[in-house]
């Protein structure tokens, strides 16, 4: 497995994380001059490597940077954390992994994902935010998981629940997440469409909606 950082062309073991390691330089497969070589080296290395992403922005960042490469990498795994705030303009990561999502459904072709959001939670944490009254929180939240619903051809899909997201709607998102492209079934219609109905109902509430004019779109 590999923990991609913000270095160009860098990856980082992460079993070897504590130890002094010298970056693995993919400009050094260019310098072979050999494309045949190169193309064979790439496919297998991002193919055959994991890459995990706690931070979204450099999930988003390292995703765009490798370009058609993309393409070639057959497992992605995210771990997401509690919607602290990131940025000098104060977004919420649920914010920046919703954009992720939204640009890698058309981009990808994996074979496998594994998504934990087991700590995302129900209860008041960081600044006093309350994520089941705070629409930046909850809205965002349910459209992650209803873009979720959206992905198709995956041969697996591993995710991790917690409070925000039970053992029931788990067994849904990763029903999902193997069908085949144009397929659907019944429970992830219904479970979508709980999703869109628990959001408007949420949004109607008085003490929130003064606060939804304020998202960013």
């Amino acid at each position: 497995m590999v923990a991609p950082r913000y270095n160009v062309g860098s990856v980082q073991d992460t079993y070897l994380a504590t130890k002094d390691l010298t970056n693995i330089d993919i400009g050094l497969f260019l310098r072979l001059g050999d494309m045949a070589f190169y193309q064979a080296a790439m496919s297998a290395f991002y193919g055959s490597n994991i890459y995990i992403f706690s931070d979204p922005t450099l999930a988003l960042w390292w995703l765009k940077r490798i370009g058609s490469l993309l393409q070639k990498v057959k497992e992605l795994r995210f771990h997401f954390h509690e919607g602290e705030v990131t940025g000098s303009l104060n977004v919420r990561t649920e914010r920046i992994w919703f954009l992720l999502f939204d640009w890698l459904k058309s981009r990808h072709q994996l074979q496998r994902i594994v998504i934990n959001v087991k700590e995302w939670d129900t209860r008041t944490f960081g600044e006093g935010s309350q994520p089941l009254r705070d629409p930046r929180i909850f809205e965002t939240r349910h459209n992650i998981l209803r873009k979720f619903l959206t992905f198709r051809g995956l041969s697996s899909a591993k995710i991790v629940g917690g409070r925000w997201v039970n053992a029931f709607e788990v067994g849904v998102l990763e029903k999902a997440m193997t069908l085949g492209e144009g397929e659907t079934r019944e429970d992830v219609e219904r479970y979508d469409g709980r999703l869109e109905e628990q959001l408007g109902w949420e949004l109607k509430e008085p003490l929130v909606q003064k606060k939804a004019r304020y998202l960013m779109r």
